[in-house]
């Protein structure tokens, strides 16, 4: 590895977010966008909801993400601490 050489975190272990719809009225759509902070271990360390659609289902998508567990980011060869920004998208059909 050179100098600066950096990779991203990547997810070993990522179920998808399945929170229950029916807080949304038919036919919504929309986004929930979260920070995730990921330690130097690859451990979700930190969630910050940037986008949601109300805390049910929010906190129904952080609890499957809390769960998530990644490759860390290196820089240089060394684990090093990084932020990714996360979307999940729910439709509920009418």
């Amino acid at each position: 590895a050179g100098e600066g050489n950096i990779t991203i975190a990547l997810e070993k272990y990522f179920p998808y977010p399945k929170p229950s719809l029916e807080t949304l009225p038919a036919g919504v759509a929309g986004d929930v966008i979260l920070n995730a902070g990921i330690d130097e271990h690859g451990k979700i360390a930190q969630l910050t909801v940037v986008h949601g659609l109300g805390p049910a289902i929010d906190n129904a998508v952080i609890a499957t993400v809390n769960q998530w567990v990644y490759t860390p980011a290196m820089k240089d060869g060394v684990p090093v601490a990084s932020v990714e920004e996360l979307h999940f998208h729910y439709e509920r059909r009418g």
